[in-house]
């Protein structure tokens, strides 16, 4: 029986096989990367239904779009969602974070119970 005495320090390894390598790396980076909701409720039933935006944070987030759910005639959100997909979550990865889209979704709420008074 005859051993490969080369340690793995004197072989050589083919130009193919580390750009493989690379490839199977990024690949996995990349489907590492997927999509997410996040949900905020209140208590009580909806005014309105939902609502939708795309924001954009950028510069890693010291650019910001803060949208304004100016159509709530109480002023109150019943419910607010946040999500991306995986598209948005690929244009994260390409820019390394630089650029992040966002959809936004809110339901307005009925008007607020009053609030008590001071005791």
């Amino acid at each position: 029986m005859v051993f490969n005495t080369k340690s793995i320090v004197e072989r050589k390894i083919s130009p193919s096989r580390i750009k493989l390598f690379y490839l199977i790396i990024i690949s996995g980076l990349l489907l590492l990367e997927g999509c997410y909701h996040v949900r905020v409720n209140a208590p009580g039933e909806p005014a309105t239904e939902y609502n939708k935006t795309t924001v954009h944070s950028i510069a890693w987030g010291l650019v910001q779009e803060n949208p304004i759910p100016d159509d709530c005639l109480s002023g109150a959100l019943d419910e607010v969602r946040v999500s991306t997909n995986f598209g948005y979550s690929l244009i994260n990865v390409i820019t390394l974070g630089f650029w992040k889209p966002m959809d936004i979704e809110w339901r307005c709420a009925k008007t607020p119970p009053p609030v008590p008074d001071e005791i």
